[in-house]
């Protein structure tokens, strides 16, 4: 009879506390918790803002500046020095695969050389040119991932460019004889390296910062003093951008 009481009574203190509120939302807390876990867990191993952006292509803005530069292949090359102009546009990327993807543009560029040339007998004559040109260009990207918000880039590709408008001034003075043979286009390769950067989940916003460096390969110099002379043009760009 006494151990049957003891039973009876055991089995009652175990389902009082089974059923107590302090044991259910333990309980309760504790799946939460894991339900939690499990979720961030598929958050982190899923891809990141960066990622489902550029899988379904997004257009973006881009704005900088150019450090322009000229490179004469001559008998007396003149020494140009690098000045500052505008360079932006529009974009458009989009992923190929998880770590490589493809990017088209559109850029204005505006690239402002400086020379000066010493005349034996006479006064030195200072060169400040500008040329403004239209660029289309193409790139492959290829991507490394620093965490879900940050992914770093290195990129490649031709770039062709139209000339838009031109001016020389000779010791301050315009002089459009010094442009007037220019070739009307250019072509080249861009090479580089970014990092794309959330900006906003919530608005599925990226950011971007490029420094690249543009290589010239045919010549600008339509008819130059010496026939067999050559003038490329290059570039170092720094562009800031927002895709979305």
């Amino acid at each position: 009879m006494k151990k049957l009481l003891l039973s009876l009574l055991a089995t009652s203190l175990l389902v009082a506390f089974t059923a107590s509120p302090v044991w259910a939302d333990s309980t309760e807390t504790s799946v939460a918790t894991k339900k939690r876990k499990k979720a961030k867990k598929r958050r982190a191993a899923g891809p990141g803002l960066i990622d489902r952006q550029l899988a379904k292509g997004t257009y973006g803005l881009s704005l900088g500046v150019a450090f322009g530069s000229l490179e004469c292949d001559c008998d007396e090359a003149p020494d140009y020095e690098r000045g500052l102009g505008f360079h932006g546009g529009v974009t458009f990327d989009k992923s190929m695969t998880r770590a490589f993807s493809v990017r088209g543009e559109g850029l204005f560029s505006s690239r402002n050389v400086t020379s000066e040339t010493s005349v034996m007998g006479g006064d030195d004559i200072e060169l400040e040119l500008t040329l403004n040109y239209l660029e289309l260009g193409g790139q492959g990207l290829l991507r490394f991932s620093a965490s879900r918000l940050m992914s770093i880039y290195v990129l490649a590709g031709p770039y062709a460019a139209l000339l838009m408008s031109s001016e020389a001034r000779l010791n301050g003075k315009k002089n459009k004889d010094a442009t007037k043979d220019l070739e009307s286009a250019d072509l080249g390769l861009t090479v580089g390296a970014g990092i794309f950067f959330a900006l906003s989940n919530s608005m599925k916003l990226i950011g971007s910062l490029q420094l690249t460096y543009k290589h010239g390969l045919a010549t600008i110099a339509g008819k130059p003093a010496n026939k067999d002379d050559e003038i490329f043009n290059r570039a170092v760009t720094l562009n800031g951008g927002v895709h979305f």
